[in-house]
């Protein structure tokens, strides 16, 4: 075999590496955006349990807050009428009004506070979901990279291999 050939053969083999290791590249990284975007897809599952669970907080905040509510007002009519005042005239009634105004508005704001809460919650889901899609998109365009650099390595491997069998051939 001339020295030629063995160098055609090994020039031949060196760019079969290279095209494989630029296809290569392109799996790694589409392997890798994928797995980001499972990582962002759990984010954002723990993101809406969070919410969830700050909803269930909530109720049950609200639900003690009204118990409060309760016990404060029977325990006022019990020293109310203790005391030996009428309980259904004047600043009793009066006193009452005011208790249950301040528990619905206490409740008004509780739910308005979890609006917030569970809306920054569902906020960091989709951004967790976004972040996993641009990872996909990300992925797949640098595979498409690396292919057509892949292609071009072969191209130029394929010039350069023509160049150097035409000067063969002319000495």
């Amino acid at each position: 075999m001339s020295l030629f050939a063995a160098g055609t053969w090994i020039a031949i083999a060196g760019l079969a590496t290279s095209v494989y290791g630029s296809y290569q590249q392109g799996e790694a990284a589409e392997d890798a955006a994928e797995y980001q975007n499972k990582v962002a897809i759990r984010n954002a599952e723990i993101e809406e349990n969070k919410r969830l669970a700050s909803i269930d907080k909530s109720l049950q905040e609200k639900a003690a807050r009204g118990k409060e509510h309760a016990r404060d007002v029977a325990t006022g009519r019990v020293s109310t009428a203790a005391s030996g005042l009428l309980i259904d005239s004047g600043s009793v009634r009066d006193w009452e009004g005011d208790m249950s105004d301040a528990y619905i508005s206490d409740i008004q704001m509780m739910d308005h506070n979890q609006e917030l809460v569970a809306n920054g919650f569902m906020s960091a889901a989709d951004a967790a979901r976004a972040d996993g899609q641009n990872a996909l998109v990300i992925g797949q365009n640098n595979k498409t990279a690396s292919q057509i650099g892949g292609i071009g390595t072969a191209l130029s491997g394929a010039g350069d291999l023509g160049m150097s069998w035409a000067k063969y051939k002319a000495e």
